[in-house]
């Protein structure tokens, strides 16, 4: 209100609302520039193509997968983590200096990548909350039937899906370790 002025809608003693700002003008729009590729930086190396994708499983997953057929039969097979390794160490830990030494690693091994045949899925610990040590003793005495033809093809394989591993890590400049 202006001095001066009286104001009829408003009572003596009661102050007139404050002044209303003018509505929200949003800003101009000021287009973007094209979203070109990035120059590409003198020396940098590239990752390569074929690797993407294995690398990707590799490294959002932890694992890789890979499946083979074995006397008819579909075995599906994984990388292991590094709990599964120790576990596998401590399941052929008992053979160590005899001639079973390299089989019993190559069971546990075999045992504990293998996650299905013929999409059945492999037997799991009947216990509550089992450990991987657990669960890695399980598939070594599962594996423990397997014919040594099996078990050869299947660790084979395996050791074929860890060099992949190790060409996926070159690939990223010598990441492996």
């Amino acid at each position: 209100m202006l001095e001066g002025q009286a104001d009829e809608a408003f009572p003596e003693g009661v102050d007139a609302p404050p002044e209303i700002p003018p509505p929200f003008t949003p800003p101009p729009f000021v287009p973007t520039p094209s979203a070109a590729p990035p120059a590409e930086v003198e020396g940098a190396s590239s990752f390569p193509e074929q690797h993407k994708q294995l690398f990707e499983g590799l490294l959002f997953v932890g694992q890789l997968s890979d499946e083979i057929t074995v006397a008819g039969h579909k075995i599906v097979f994984r990388t292991l983590s590094s709990d599964e390794i120790l576990a596998v160490g401590s399941m052929s830990a008992p053979w160590l200096g005899t001639e079973s030494s390299v089989r019993a690693y190559v069971t546990a091994v075999v045992g504990a990548c293998i996650t299905t045949i013929d999409r059945r899925p492999l037997p799991q610990p009947l216990i509550a909350n089992p450990t991987t040590e657990d669960m890695v003793r399980d598939r070594f005495n599962w594996a423990r039937g397997l014919n040594p033809f099996v078990q050869d093809r299947v660790y084979d394989a395996y050791r074929t899906l860890e060099a992949k591993v190790e060409e996926i890590l070159d690939a990223m400049g010598g990441a492996s370790g």
